[in-house]
């Protein structure tokens, strides 16, 4: 049927099929590693939210990408869409996955040699992207190995970018993951000590301390944030640094919100053998941050539990908190919500997204909202209220993601 044509949008549609992290011929293990591990989805954003699109973009006019390990071939839906970033979770933890550091880290300006780190970053350049998404955490760092991962990142990026080797590229930094299991352990300080890496589904997740549950008791596919953590555990002091969550956004924040001057030699960031930088310092700044993610796919989920609550005014009240928290200390920069659907963050409690956008619940001091735009994730499996249809970009009316698009893209800027 006929649907309304999106105003004033510069989005996204981005098909990934395994050769994206790497433009060269990869083995067949890592290969596997990168689909798992760097899963790519689409990114979708309002024009007025991203700015001006750079004019050097080496780039596709058309909506969409497809890649493979022989590069990449510009498609077209028909739909008003562009291309504008990836997500690339696991790139500050390249090094955390069985890669040496100089493989992971080595920048080659030349571009004869480059480093894991160096190709992501200039083939996502290559395909005209001007936001990265990546996970802050990795689940057994603390918090000075966290900071020092994100600004290897942006110091290679900035390194890239300072020698016109890209165009300037921004991140959206996710706080944590929702899901804690193999593949995904993007999580900030977990303390739950009867969880198996080897055999997640054989882990004891009942020690008070452990803020986690199974999706369902009886066959333990996925691990998530249980729903007492939003309502109080995200303050609880956990991990190394004996920081909450709370503290742990605080820190980083505060971490990002003044240049840094970065050694790329301390960093690990080297050329190879023969090769010298320009200078042996790189300059991080606050203009590279895009915006700052409260998390990936957070859902307060009061299934199988012997308590009961508000799945919606839980996470009114956590959004609040966390979304004008960092505004107070950080009134530059964006925050988004990093949700799949309205329904899907509340189970259901509501299919509105004016309650966790606009109402005066999720409203800072002031009168700034806590979350300054919106998101949506489209995945090739059926996510709707019926799982009867696959999801495309046009989220029919049969799709829980329908009514956070049919009313974004008349209120508010979002991504996709």
């Amino acid at each position: 049927r006929p649907r309304p044509a999106l105003p004033k949008q510069i989005t996204t549609i981005f098909k990934f099929t395994g050769g994206f992290i790497m433009n060269r011929p990869i083995s067949r293990m890592r290969h596997i590693f990168f689909l798992l591990w760097s899963v790519v989805i689409a990114l979708l954003i309002v024009l007025s939210a991203c700015g001006p699109a750079p004019t050097n973009l080496e780039t596709c006019n058309d909506d969409y990408v497809i890649v493979d390990g022989n590069g990449f071939e510009c498609k077209t839906s028909g739909n008003s869409y562009k291309l504008i970033g990836v997500n690339i979770r696991g790139l500050a933890y390249i090094d955390q996955r069985g890669f040496s550091a100089d493989e992971t880290y080595r920048v080659d300006l030349s571009g004869n040699d480059p480093g894991i780190i160096q190709r992501q970053i200039e083939t996502a350049a290559q395909m005209g992207v001007k936001v990265i998404r990546i996970y802050a955490p990795y689940y057994n760092l603390n918090k000075n190995q966290i900071f020092d991962a994100i600004d290897r990142i942006l110091a290679i990026s900035q390194l890239l970018e300072t020698q016109e080797r890209i165009h300037e590229i921004k991140y959206l930094i996710a706080f944590t993951d929702f899901y804690y299991d193999i593949g995904s352990f993007a999580i900030y300080a977990p303390d739950c000590p009867g969880f198996n890496y080897a055999n997640p589904k054989e882990s004891d997740l009942s020690t008070p301390q452990c803020y986690y549950k199974f999706d369902d008791p009886a066959a333990k596919n996925q691990i998530f944030l249980e729903p007492g953590w939003f309502e109080n555990d995200y303050k609880t002091k956990v991990g190394p640094d004996n920081l909450s969550y709370r503290e742990f956004v605080e820190e980083l924040v505060q971490h990002y919100i003044s240049p840094k001057n970065i050694n790329l030699a301390s960093a690990g960031i080297t050329p190879p053998s023969g090769q010298t930088f320009p200078s042996g310092t790189v300059t991080i700044t606050p203009q590279q941050i895009f915006a700052w993610g409260l998390g990936n796919e957070f859902q307060v989920n009061y299934n199988n539990e012997l308590v009961t609550g508000n799945a919606l005014v839980t996470l009114q009240s956590f959004i609040q908190d966390i979304g004008c928290l960092i505004h107070t200390i950080d009134s530059e920069h964006m925050v988004t919500s990093g949700f799949i659907s309205t329904f899907h963050a509340t189970l259901g409690a509501s299919s509105n997204p004016e309650d966790l956008y606009i109402d005066p619940a999720v409203t800072c001091f002031g009168g700034r909202k806590a979350l300054d735009f919106g998101t949506i994730h489209g995945y090739a499996t059926a996510w709707s209220h019926t799982r009867s249809k696959a999801t495309t970009i046009y989220f029919d009316d049969q799709l829980e993601q329908s009514a956070d698009y049919m009313w974004f893209k008349d209120n508010i800027p979002y991504i996709v």
